[in-house]
């Protein structure tokens, strides 16, 4: 799936996928292929945003808002790798009723 395709997109997380947290490090297991992930920073504030659908763009919006020391490229930057990492592991997805 293209950047441009995500980016409008309203994503959501994947169902029959376990957030763990232990010690200060969060975990996702997908109990479909018994595989665990683990979480960075900010991959973790994905996990949590999309408690409710959400485009690429709005958790780019909110998290620029809530760090505004940090550059707002790199958290672009990292959103979207982050984003497309957790979509080719099939942790989050497209909503295929909305768009």
């Amino acid at each position: 799936m293209s950047k441009a395709t995500t980016d409008n997109r309203l994503i959501s997380r994947r169902p029959n996928i376990e957030y763990r947290k232990v010690g200060s490090s969060g975990f996702l297991a997908d109990q479909a292929n018994d595989t665990v992930y683990h979480l960075n920073q900010t991959s973790s504030a994905i996990w949590h945003y999309l408690e409710q659908s959400a485009t690429m763009q709005e958790l780019i919006n909110t998290l620029q808002a809530a760090f505004p020391e940090t550059p707002g490229l790199q958290i672009e930057e990292d959103v979207k790798s982050a984003f497309n990492q957790m979509i080719e592991k099939n942790l989050i997805a497209p909503c295929l009723d909305k768009m």
